[in-house]
C-alpha cells in the first residue's frame, strides 16, 4: 500500500495514552521477543511481510509510534493513507548454517534456545525512550533462513503491549496469513488503566469470589456480548480492588534481589534456557484428560490451557528432585505458545 511519510503534517492521526503500568521501570526499558523455529518450506518470508503488513491496516494501532509529551506518554496512531511498508521493520538474513533441530516424532522434545541473534535485528530498540526518539515502528519481524530451518521472530516494546498484548498481534498475523477471520481491538482515546486508577478503588467491594460467569470445562468463560469500555474500566478497578493487597511491591531492593538470585541460578549452577516442545496432539490430549477430570469432579471449575502445561512442568521438575544430585530452580519466567 503506497502512501504519504509519517512526517506529512497533512495526516489524520490521534493519540492513545498510555497507562501508569507502561510507565513503570521494567516495562519502560525493556521488550518482548517471541522465536518460532520452522521447517524449510513451511513458509514464504515474503508472505509473512505482506500478511504483517495487512494487519497493521487493519489494527492501525500496530502502525503507530510511541510519543512523549509534557502531559504524558502516547501512541500517535496514523488514520490517513500512509506507506504501511514504513512502519513495520521487517529483515531478512541467510546463513549458510544449520540449526540442531530436535527429532519431535515423539511427542515431545527438549532442545536448547536458539541465539536470540536468529530472532531479534540488533537495530531494534531496547526501551521505549528510544522507540519515541527514533519513531521506530511498533512491530519488528526477523527472519533468519538457514539449510535446514526457519528462525522467525517478532520483538514488541513492553510499555506498549503486555503477554495478551502480543497474544492478539499473534492471532491477527495468523489470521492474515491463513485467510481466517478476526476483529481488530477497537481503538480507545483514553486508557482503561488509566482511568481505573484515576476513578479510584471502591471501599465496599466483597472479598468472595464472583460466580456469576457461567464457564464450561471446554470453552471457559462465555460473554454474550463484546465488553463496552466503562464495563472494561470497572473490571479493572475491581480487579485492583481484590490484588491490591496481594501485589510484591517493586522495590530496588527487591529487584536487585531478583537479579542477583538469577544469575546465582544461571552461573553457579549452570542454569540454562531451554525449550520445551509438546506435539499439538499430545498437548490436546493432555488438557482433555484434566478437564474431562475437573468436569466429573462436579466442581465446575474452567481450566485453561496454560493452567495445564504450568502443572505438568512442576509436576516433571518435583520428579527431577527424586534424582541424585539434581537441583531444580523452579520460577516464573517461562512462555508459552502455540506453533
Amino acid at each position: 500500500m503506497n502512501g504519504s511519510s509519517i512526517d506529512d503534517t497533512s495526516n489524520q492521526t490521534t493519540l492513545i495514552p498510555l497507562s501508569p503500568l507502561d510507565s513503570l521501570f521494567i516495562t519502560r526499558l525493556s521488550g518482548f521477543t517471541i522465536g518460532y523455529v520452522l521447517q524449510q518450506g513451511a513458509f514464504s518470508p515474503s508472505s509473512l511481510e505482506v500478511a504483517a503488513i495487512r494487519m497493521l491496516n487493519r489494527w492501525r494501532l500496530l502502525a503507530g509510534w510511541v510519543e512523549f509529551t509534557k502531559n504524558g506518554s502516547y501512541i500517535r496512531v496514523p488514520l490517513g493513507n500512509i506507506d504501511l511498508k514504513d512502519r513495520l521493520r521487517f529483515t531478512l538474513e541467510t546463513l549458510n548454517v544449520s540449526l540442531d533441530v530436535p527429532d519431535t516424532t515423539h511427542g515431545s522434545a527438549v532442545f536448547p534456545r536458539p541465539p536470540v541473534e536468529f530472532f531479534r535485528d540488533s537495530s531494534v530498540p531496547s526501551n521505549l525512550p528510544t522507540y519515541a526518539e527514533t519513531k521506530w515502528p511498533l512491530v519488528s519481524i526477523r527472519v533468519t533462513e538457514m539449510t535446514n530451518c526457519f528462525c522467525v521472530g517478532i520483538t514488541v516494546p513492553h510499555g506498549v503491549f503486555d503477554i495478551f498484548g502480543f497474544g492478539q498481534i499473534l492471532r491477527g498475523l495468523d489470521a492474515e496469513l491463513n485467510g481466517k477471520e478476526w476483529t481488530p481491538p477497537p481503538l480507545f482515546t483514553s486508557n482503561i488503566m488509566k482511568d481505573a486508577f484515576e476513578e479510584g478503588l471502591p471501599s465496599n467491594v466483597s472479598s468472595q469470589e464472583d460466580t456469576s460467569v457461567s464457564t464450561t470445562p471446554s470453552t471457559g468463560p462465555k460473554l454474550d456480548h463484546l465488553p463496552s469500555k466503562s464495563d472494561l474500566v470497572s473490571a479493572a478497578i475491581q480487579a485492583f480492588a481484590h490484588y491490591k493487597d496481594t501485589f510484591i511491591p517493586l522495590t530496588l531492593i527487591a529487584v536487585i534481589k531478583m537479579f542477583l538470585h538469577s544469575a546465582y541460578e544461571r552461573f553457579y549452577h549452570g542454569m540454562e534456557t531451554r525449550t520445551v516442545f509438546i506435539d499439538q496432539k499430545v498437548l490436546d490430549n493432555m488438557v482433555r484428560e484434566v478437564k474431562d477430570e475437573v468436569q466429573a469432579s462436579g466442581k465446575g471449575r474452567w481450566v485453561s490451557t496454560n493452567d495445564v502445561i504450568t502443572a505438568w512442568m512442576l509436576k516433571v521438575g518435583s520428579y527431577a528432585w527424586l534424582l541424585p544430585g539434581t537441583h531444580v530452580f523452579l520460577g516464573t519466567d517461562r512462555a508459552s505458545r502455540r506453533t
